[in-house]
């Protein structure tokens, strides 16, 4: 059996061939990482620093673009679907007096690939002295995750930094954590940095693993 890092003809070792076939599984570098044999403990930033080296990079997407080609899908067609989860509204849906759900005069097309389930409840209700029965129709729907649709588009678009949870971990704990052992002195932590932010998710996914997961 060859040792895990050793080097084939390819220039990868065996771990880091393993961490380019896990990781569009899921994109989760930590996770692939951890599947492809590294340590549990910091695995974020070694996902990191293995999606800098030229040949990992080169062939993770190469895999990403293949099975793209499989699907027969493109990134614009999955942005357009979040799209129109963001642009959801259930306004664009009424009830028929057959209780059936139907769009709204000024809804578009689209908007029923928002609806992620419908629910349809018939009661019938008799009458006395020969009146016909008064049927009662409940619907109820449900619309797609809107939020989580826009924390998508607002990273895709790059606006703002949305609250990022790893357990009852969040960013901020974490920044407020870092400020405390600094002993109060933010200067050493510039967090409106992409890179800091970057450190910070990496750190608070090792909190997460190793268990030390409090709040303070």
């Amino acid at each position: 059996m060859s040792h895990p890092d050793a080097k084939g003809e390819d220039g990868l070792t065996v771990r880091q061939r393993r961490f380019v076939e896990e990781f569009p599984l899921d994109c989760n570098g930590s996770q692939a990482c951890i599947r492809a044999g590294y340590s549990p403990i910091g695995a974020a930033k070694q996902a990191k620093k293995l999606l800098k080296i030229p040949a990992i990079k080169a062939a993770v997407q190469a895999a990403l673009d293949a099975r793209s080609d499989r699907l027969h899908f493109t990134a614009d067609e999955v942005l357009l679907e979040i799209a129109t989860l963001v642009r959801s509204d259930p306004r664009h849906f009424k009830v028929s007096k057959s209780g059936r759900l139907t769009l709204a005069p000024d809804a578009p097309d689209n908007a029923w690939r928002a609806v992620s389930r419908v629910k349809h409840k018939r009661r019938t209700i008799p009458q006395t002295g020969g009146a016909a029965p008064i049927v009662e129709h409940e619907v109820e729907f449900h619309l797609w995750d809107k939020g989580g649709a826009i924390e998508k588009a607002m990273r895709h678009l790059g606006i703002g930094t949305p609250e990022l949870r790893f357990r009852d971990v969040t960013l901020e704990d974490y920044l407020r954590r870092r400020v405390a052992e600094r002993g109060g002195q933010r200067a050493p932590m510039p967090v409106s940095t992409q890179a800091a932010i970057a450190e910070a998710i990496a750190d608070v996914t090792d909190l997460r693993t190793n268990g030390n997961g409090d709040r303070h």
